[in-house]
């Protein structure tokens, strides 16, 4: 079983959607476990590829 959240929206670029998803989360963690995510991490897919294959 898993939880899954859709976001439906038009028009929006890749960079929007992160951002979007990544202050939800931030949101959420702040108000229910009282824990600061900071800054998300990233890596190109490339990147991803050579590191975890």
């Amino acid at each position: 079983e898993f939880t899954q959240i859709d976001i439906e929206a038009s028009f929006l670029s890749e960079q929007e959607i992160m951002t979007i998803t990544e202050n939800m989360l931030r949101e959420l963690f702040a108000k229910l476990l009282d824990v600061d995510l900071g800054d998300f991490p990233k890596m190109t897919y490339a990147e991803a590829m050579q590191r975890f294959g």
